[in-house]
């Protein structure tokens, strides 16, 4: 999805995720799938997502947020082990 835009009191907020689009945490090890269910725009000017997984439910920004599925990690065994 493209990025859209809103104005509010004369400031364009540019949103880089949409309601009900699939997201993850950048951070997240487990690359649990997650749905942005809100959008805030705070008082200072940050966009915070509620995400919900499940039944659990958190709020990221979006720094902390990507659309594609991360690159699994492969760890290999050394073979004279």
């Amino acid at each position: 999805m493209s990025n859209s835009y809103v104005r509010i009191s004369g400031i364009e907020y540019c949103i880089q995720f949409a309601i009900g689009e699939i997201v993850y945490l950048k951070t997240d090890t487990t690359n649990t799938p997650r749905i942005v269910c809100e959008i805030t725009i705070c008082g200072h000017g940050g966009i915070t997502y509620h995400l919900m997984s499940g039944t659990e439910g958190s709020n990221h920004y979006e720094a902390e947020i990507q659309k594609n599925e991360p690159i699994k990690q492969i760890s290999f065994k050394n073979e004279e082990e």
